[in-house]
């Protein structure tokens, strides 16, 4: 299964980021701490080039803590800033702030020697779709700044934000790239919801989705599902997932269709517990 989304507006968006990157003083770049590579746009990686840069790995109270160490360290070892942060927590903000000083410390110091004592950090907040950044920007600047949405594609224009007398936010619509590369971080963006449902098989990338859960933990699912996981799972083990769950259409088959945009916003809720689905 091929699971693509480009539409018109992302092709601009990339554009607007190139033109208005001389604007700013570093960039604020948002993934998912659940796929922290998969939600990564290579493409957005190519573009900001040497531009000072923190790495949020977002919605990290959804992710397994101990992987999301990893990454930072990983990050940490390639040269790159990064913290976990959570979207709509103020200490995540303020740590997140903080971090956007000491980054450009240098440039507030040179701004001071020319007499300009207030002078904010300006940062581009990118990432791609539903990665939390309108919710970041929203505690960074303590009000709501910005339109929230659990769907993706929301924000469809860059926009200044000002965030006291700290920092100015520019921010930019979310962005995937004109093609995903494989086939899991399809399956992946789709299953954390940066990919509309209405162009994806939400059965196909349920089920896909938990083999991958089964992969990686197992006794999550057991527990949330009640079904017990050998190596693999299987199309009967995910019909009577369903069925236990209450999903039955006439007949007695299962709903899978219902059981799968369940299991999907459970998924993404972090309902069956915190997980992080690729390692550094």
């Amino acid at each position: 299964m091929e699971v693509q989304w480009f539409p018109g507006h992302m092709a601009k968006a990339l554009r607007d980021v190139k033109e208005r990157l001389k604007l700013v003083d570093m960039v604020i770049e948002v993934c998912d701490a659940r796929i922290p590579a998969s939600s990564r746009n290579p493409v957005l990686d190519e573009i900001l080039g040497l531009k000072p840069r923190l790495i949020l790995l977002n919605k990290s109270d959804l992710a397994d803590g101990t992987i999301t160490d990893k990454w930072i360290e990983s990050f940490g070892s390639a040269g790159i800033n990064s913290m976990a942060s959570e979207g709509t927590d103020r200490n995540s903000a303020r740590k997140t702030i903080s971090a956007c000083l000491s980054i450009c410390s240098d440039k507030l110091e040179r701004a001071k020697e020319r007499g300009q004592l207030v002078r904010p950090v300006r940062a581009m907040v990118v990432g791609i779709p539903n990665s939390g950044k309108s919710s970041i920007i929203n505690s960074i600047s303590a009000r709501k700044a910005a339109i929230t949405s659990d769907k993706p594609g929301v924000t469809r224009s860059p926009q200044w934000i000002r965030a006291g007398n700290e920092m100015e936010l520019m921010d930019m619509p979310g962005v995937l790239w004109p093609k995903i590369g494989t086939i899991e971080g399809q399956i992946l963006l789709a299953a954390i919801g940066s990919v509309k449902d209405s162009v994806i098989d939400v059965v196909e990338v349920a089920f896909a989705s938990m083999r991958i859960v089964a992969r990686l933990y197992p006794e999550l699912l057991e527990t949330r599902y009640k079904i017990h996981v050998e190596k693999d799972i299987t199309a009967e083990d995910f019909e009577k997932a369903a069925l236990l769950r209450g999903c039955v259409r006439s007949g007695g088959k299962a709903d899978l269709e219902r059981f799968s945009n369940i299991f999907l916003d459970e998924l993404r809720a972090g309902k069956a517990g915190r997980m992080t689905f690729e390692r550094p």
